[in-house]
């Protein structure tokens, strides 16, 4: 047998012998580390994409609760006319906080049929207590709060109405006790 020197298959080394290929690498940690790196970050996409949609929501929800007390204003009805949709502005609010120290306002803004708008509104409990609507060029106007609110009269309800019953049960306990 002879070693031809330009023989592709021989073997260029006689002496050495064929060597084990080196030991494939297991890519498992890796792909465990992917999978959970790749859920994390879909999962904090979820929650910020869900905090931001339920902010945004309870915003529209809270602005239109507070807007729906006052939408038959006639000062809210000449400059915006009808109420489309209002929401509670979190940046002015905080920007009006900082500028105003000692004034608990909310700044709500408003779409309306004929123009959009911001309403500066200070609420003790559930009712509005003052209000300024502040047009987008800046021009600001007191809105009345007669006849706003949740007011109930009490004049309508005599004290023979509201009469205190007794407590008309009672439990008896039987034993068959011996």
């Amino acid at each position: 047998m002879s070693n031809a020197p330009n023989d592709p298959f021989g073997n260029q080394n006689p002496g050495a012998g064929y060597q084990q290929p080196p030991a494939k690498k297991s890519n498992t940690w890796l792909w465990v580390l992917g999978i959970l790196a790749a859920l994390l970050l879909v999962g904090a996409l979820a929650c910020c994409g869900g905090g931001y949609f339920f902010a945004s929501k309870f915003t529209e929800f809270a602005g239109m609760a507070i807007v729906e007390q006052l939408s038959d204003n006639p000062v809210i009805q000449d400059n915006v006319g009808d109420i489309e949709s209002a929401s509670i502005n979190l940046q002015e609010t905080a920007q009006y906080a900082q500028d105003n120290p000692g004034e608990n306002r909310m700044i709500v803004d408003i779409v309306g049929s004929k123009s959009d708008a911001q309403l500066a509104i200070e609420q003790q409990g559930e009712d509005v207590a003052s209000a300024e609507l502040i047009m987008p060029d800046g021009t600001t106007y007191d809105v009345p709060l007669e006849g706003t609110g949740f007011d109930t009269d009490m004049g309508d309800i005599d004290a023979g109405d509201l009469e205190m019953g007794e407590d008309d049960f009672s439990i008896e306990v039987e034993t068959d006790a011996p």
